[in-house]
């Protein structure tokens, strides 16, 4: 069975259906958000030759302050980049 199907599939359920099966997400996927550092390495180590605009395909990208990001019960800080030919916003 494809994503979508299964998302086609919660999607007919009554909401005190699907709050049980949000819950069950939540507490099953919160073993990953504690593994963050972890992808943060990995990601660090794959553009540690410096990251491309997604939009233009320029390597002239800078650093640019921080968004948060709330992944379960946990708020999560990433880096957010700027392309200074483009002028373009890359949250990475």
């Amino acid at each position: 069975m494809a994503l979508r199907d299964i998302i086609k599939e919660i999607q007919k359920l009554n909401t005190a259906d699907q709050l049980p099966l949000k819950d069950f997400f939540i507490k099953s996927l919160a073993s990953y958000y504690t593994s963050e550092p972890i992808f943060k390495e990995i990601s660090e180590q794959k553009h540690k030759e410096g990251y491309t605009c997604t939009h233009c395909h320029s390597t002239n990208v800078v650093r640019f302050g921080k968004y948060r990001i709330k992944a379960g019960t946990k708020v999560i800080e990433r880096q957010r980049y700027r392309c200074k030919d483009c002028g373009k916003h890359l949250p990475m």
